[in-house]
């Protein structure tokens, strides 16, 4: 079911925020086991920044650095994401909140490296815990930190996470324009 923007429980903004793809790495080679292998080619690891009136919002981190084990499977080479921030004119302490889709290895690997709040899927979490699931210790986050999302969920004014079918229960953040006059 649509739902309209005067259904929305937070406003719509104005104008479409600026948003930023970062390239955070370029994994090489996936392990035989791993369903693609046989047509497999590389790839690069994105994030996104979403320039928010109240602040920069940022959709995954990436894949981490020193895991032997992920290193070793995914041969890869990662660029740190407090430099990729930089790079786009966003300083890493101005991020408001991280907006994980899901919680593999290349989508929360650098969560650590900032100190906003983490937003991600309830379901998601509990997944996480599933021994092999994904890095343990990319996909914790501090009780202090963390902002459980239970389905379709208003993150601020004109960006809502929707939960959408793929890698288990996946978010995607969205914006909606203000309306004007009257159709």
């Amino acid at each position: 079911m649509e739902r309209g923007c005067e259904d929305a429980v937070v406003p719509a903004l104005a104008t479409v925020p600026r948003i930023d793809v970062l390239e955070l790495a370029h994994v090489d080679a996936v392990p035989e086991f791993h369903p693609e292998y046989g047509t497999f080619s590389p790839f690069p690891v994105h994030a996104f920044v979403i320039h928010h009136p109240d602040g920069p919002l940022l959709v995954d981190t990436g894949i981490g650095y020193g895991n032997d084990f992920i290193d070793s499977l995914y041969p890869h080479q990662s660029r740190s994401i407090v430099a990729e921030l930089n790079r786009c004119g966003v300083d890493e302490r101005d991020v408001q909140l991280i907006i994980n889709s899901h919680l593999h290895f290349d989508h929360c690997g650098q969560n650590h490296a900032l100190s906003c709040p983490v937003a991600v899927q309830g379901a998601e979490l509990e997944a996480a815990r599933e021994p092999g699931y994904t890095v343990d210790d990319w996909a914790t986050v501090p009780e202090h930190r963390s902002r459980v999302l239970s389905g379709d969920t208003d993150i601020c004014t004109g960006v809502e996470a929707l939960l959408t079918p793929g890698t288990l229960l996946a978010t995607r953040p969205s914006w909606s324009p203000q309306r004007t006059g009257s159709s």
